[in-house]
């Protein structure tokens, strides 16, 4: 089957990002906390850990399933732990498919809990209300309770927007605007969409791979250039939210480009603010 799928299809062999723009990973994907692998995302997120615990205690159910049963049950757990074991290989590859994993793994536990269970009830006369107490481990929010917070540890390299920055009350001067097309960072380009009746050049999709680029160039060129290239895309306002991961990420490969001014509140000629004196969300329009 893989075979015919690689000699048939074999774009599906390449990485799932292969699209996109070296430039674009550096600023913003190896940034996005969901696109890190396993052993990163863990050691930096309580959330991670927390989704983590019960997908553990479900493999080790799914093993248990498979000491006990016999026949046609352990055929059918040994195709259960085949899609487990694929579930484990991607989200060590990328954390995202984490959530997908702890939905799988469950059957394992719940099989483990209930034997668990039976086991106490024939030794010591338990009632099944137990099977309850056997069974919160498999909840994330019992490990988050464990993990004393479900907020997390993130590295200060992981992507994670400002909401300050991204609320309808922020984004008001764009709504009131006749719709046209406003650059701003990647993360910011979501909550435009949203919150506004505005285009954007670049948001969090990593098939936007043209817009994405251009957004990214723009932001890191010198204002001159900035300049010259907005102006060609057509692009009537500019957005940068200071607070923001990737904006900071922006600012630092190029600090004298367009984004690391906007955020010192360097002012340009071709360029005049919409947003308010001390407002989260710098919002300009070009002139």
């Amino acid at each position: 089957m893989g075979v015919a799928v690689g000699l048939l299809h074999p774009s599906c062999l390449r990485h799932p990002y292969s699209a996109i723009d070296p430039l674009v990973v550096e600023a913003w994907l190896s940034k996005v906390s969901e696109a890190q692998n396993l052993r990163s995302s863990a050691a930096n997120e309580a959330g991670v850990r927390a989704l983590l615990a019960p997908a553990v205690l479900g493999s080790l159910g799914l093993l248990w399933a498979l000491w006990l049963t016999k026949g046609l049950s352990r055929i059918r757990w040994l195709a259960m732990g085949a899609i487990v074991l694929g579930a484990w290989a991607l989200t060590s590859f990328e954390v995202r498919a984490l959530s997908q994993l702890t939905a799988i793994s469950a059957f394992g536990a719940v099989f483990a809990a209930q034997d668990l269970v039976a086991r106490m009830q024939a030794r010591w006369g338990l009632s099944r209300a137990w099977v309850f107490v056997a069974l919160l481990p498999l909840f994330p929010l019992f490990w988050f309770a464990a993990f004393d917070s479900v907020a997390s540890a993130k590295s200060p390299e992981l992507v994670s927007p400002a909401p300050a920055c991204f609320t309808r009350a922020a984004l008001d001067p764009l709504s009131q605007q006749a719709q046209s097309l406003t650059l701003a960072p990647i993360d910011a380009g979501a909550s435009i969409l949203l919150h506004t009746a505005q285009r954007v050049l670049a948001a969090p999709y990593h098939r936007n791979v043209e817009g994405n680029k251009e957004a990214i160039e723009v932001l890191l060129a010198e204002p001159a250039l900035a300049q010259t290239r907005v102006k060609r895309a057509g692009v009537r306002f500019v957005a940068i939210c200071p607070l923001a991961a990737d904006a900071k990420v922006l600012a630092a490969m190029a600090p004298t480009g367009l984004a690391a001014r906007l955020m010192g509140d360097e002012p340009f000629d071709w360029l005049a603010p919409l947003h308010e004196q001390g407002a989260s969300l710098k919002i300009f329009e070009v002139r």
